[in-house]
């Protein structure tokens, strides 16, 4: 099966939760699209194809993406060549490029690999990555584990609204990256809307100063 997963990076995104993780789709880039299935996927023009290859993996368009600082947001990563590797099997060996994208572009959609069916297979992905692991015991959500170090992203019924924000800002200490599968697609609508928090600090500088100015 063909997979979307997002990485973002924690301290550079604010995001709405789906209220339920096993019923929305991933994921939609603002707040006012949500993804549709199938979209149609168009390689970028431009340098750097060589590196690419290297890596076995490209840069995609998606009807969804927005462009923030001369970046793509979200990147979206597609596989050169389909069924040659699993995800997990790609992650682990190019460690250092994935986590370096996610950090210049707040957020990276991998899109069109396989091998990951299951909520393990995402904590196997996860943990190939070798990244600290982090407790959700400061977490406010109802949230239940459905694998090792993997958690549904909200139980919220899904009437309720929940607005931008970071995830576990009130805790002391805080994820460095968020990892979002989704299992179940929704059958109509489904979407977790990402921002990068530091487009919306410029906008709210800019356009509403004084607001800007009162806040901490």
């Amino acid at each position: 099966a063909m997979i979307s997963l997002l990485l973002a990076c924690s301290a550079r995104i604010a995001l709405v939760d789906p209220p339920d993780s096993r019923s929305s789709r991933l994921p939609a880039p603002d707040g006012d699209l949500a993804v549709r299935p199938a979209r149609r996927l168009t390689l970028l023009r431009g340098g750097g194809a060589d590196g690419w290859e290297q890596i076995g993996a490209r840069p995609v368009s998606i009807d969804e993406e927005r462009v923030f600082a001369g970046r793509a947001f979200p990147m979206t990563l597609s596989p050169l060549l389909s069924g040659r590797t699993t995800l997990t099997e790609w992650a682990a060996e190019h460690r250092e490029e994935l986590l370096r994208l996610v950090r210049e572009n707040g957020a990276v959609l991998l899109r069109g690999f396989g091998g990951m069916e299951t909520p393990q297979g995402l904590s196997d992905f996860v943990m190939g990555l070798r990244l600290e692991e982090f407790g959700m015991g400061c977490s406010a959500a109802p949230r239940t584990e459905v694998a090792p170090g993997v958690f549904t992203a909200n139980e919220a019924p899904p009437q309720e609204k929940i607005p931008f924000h970071h995830e576990m800002a009130q805790c002391e200490d805080k994820p460095a990256f968020l990892f979002f599968y989704c299992e179940f697609p929704a059958q109509t609508g489904g979407a977790t809307p990402i921002i990068p928090s530091n487009a919306v600090a410029t906008h709210l500088r800019e356009a509403h100063p004084a607001v800007a100015q009162r806040l901490p």
